[in-house]
């Protein structure tokens, strides 16, 4: 349980910074829950990886024999033994289909967005919640190296993500080992006390829906925090439109007024 034990405190630490509320601790929030998702899925798509060993153990193995019948190296061909060549080439295709390739492997490992795609096509996560997440973290690149904010578009930002967040960790199995001992302080929280319930492949679960109602999201919560993130961010656009030559911006207003209408009722739609 230790490593949902660092997840968690991060989810803590989020917490706190958003009940301060101002722009600099929103800031770091944001980036803390961008490293819990990600930290999260890494171990979510390590785990189904892991399935895939056994085979890609054997696959690996035929890639050797098949590349050793093909050296010039003759001590290398001679122990190259097995099946015929023809059986061969067939387990191995067969065996690709099977697993995840090596390129694909390093693109999961590297790239947040490949990890969210993978564990979606795997339905480790719902395929709903993966622009969320996607465009999230594109808006936490952007926090991280800006350094003006403005607390209307950000605060809505962090709750949303907040929201999505837990989602992710209600759906995380962290597992329990042997000899993980009694939980921290920051889990035991989160168990149930009664009698005879002490489940702790229930306790990730439980935090995740315990967080969400600390921090006092509900539907209603998420979604004036999308209405609020949005108008914050045609504030912002608006603002941009008042910096351009008068004749680029003709009609802008109108148009301004039409947009911010039609997407507050998507939005909202959306619910």
């Amino acid at each position: 349980m230790k490593r949902l034990e660092l997840v968690v405190v991060q989810f803590e630490e989020v917490k706190r910074l958003i009940e301060v509320g101002r722009v600099p601790q929103l800031r770091l929030a944001h980036i803390l829950l961008d490293s819990a998702v990600e930290l999260i899925m890494h171990r979510m798509a390590e785990a189904e990886l892991d399935g895939e060993r056994y085979h890609f153990d054997q696959l690996e193995n035929l890639r050797r024999i098949e590349a050793m019948r093909k050296s010039d190296n003759p001590l290398h061909r001679r122990f190259a033994r097995g099946p015929s060549d023809d059986q061969l080439s067939s387990e191995i295709k067969k065996l690709e289909a099977m697993v995840t390739s090596k390129r694909k492997r390093k693109k999961i490992n590297d790239n947040f967005g490949d990890k969210i795609d993978f564990l979606v096509d795997r339905r480790r996560l719902p395929g709903s919640i993966a622009p969320v997440l996607k465009k999230l973290h594109d808006y936490r690149n952007e926090t991280y190296h800006r350094d003006q904010h403005r607390v209307e578009v950000i605060r809505p930002a962090v709750l949303i993500y907040f929201d999505a967040a837990c989602t992710v960790l209600d759906l995380y199995e962290p597992g329990v080992l042997i000899g993980d001992g009694a939980l921290g302080p920051e889990l035991a929280r989160f168990q149930d006390t009664r009698p005879g319930h002490h489940d702790p492949f229930e306790v990730s679960h439980r935090a995740a829906k315990q967080l969400r109602e600390e921090v006092g999201l509900d539907l209603a919560a998420v979604r004036t925090a999308l209405v609020d993130h949005l108008l914050g961010r045609l504030d912002d656009l608006e603002s941009g439109l008042g910096s351009c030559p008068a004749s680029w911006c003709r009609g802008s207003s109108i148009v301004r007024s039409g947009a911010r209408q039609h997407r507050c009722v998507s939005t909202l739609s959306g619910y």
